[in-house]
């Protein structure tokens, strides 16, 4: 999936499309990004999505990142 930031800052992963029974947390890749400065990350609390917010756009443009969930 891409996205452009433009007009989009947020990522949205449910566990039913990649066939979970829940999302425990995430990792994102490669590791120079941070989290609470770069990007925020928010997991719904019965675990059937998680949310990455694009804070710092400028960070990302042009950039291939990889989203891990557990």
């Amino acid at each position: 999936m891409s996205i452009d930031l433009r007009s989009q800052r947020r990522i949205r992963v449910s566990a039913a499309v990649l066939h979970l029974k829940k999302i425990s947390g995430l990792a994102i890749f490669p590791r120079e990004f941070n989290a609470g400065r770069d990007y925020k990350v928010r997991l719904d609390p019965l675990g059937n999505w998680v949310q990455v917010a694009i804070l710092k756009k400028e960070v990302f443009c042009g950039r291939r990142i990889v989203i891990a969930v557990k």
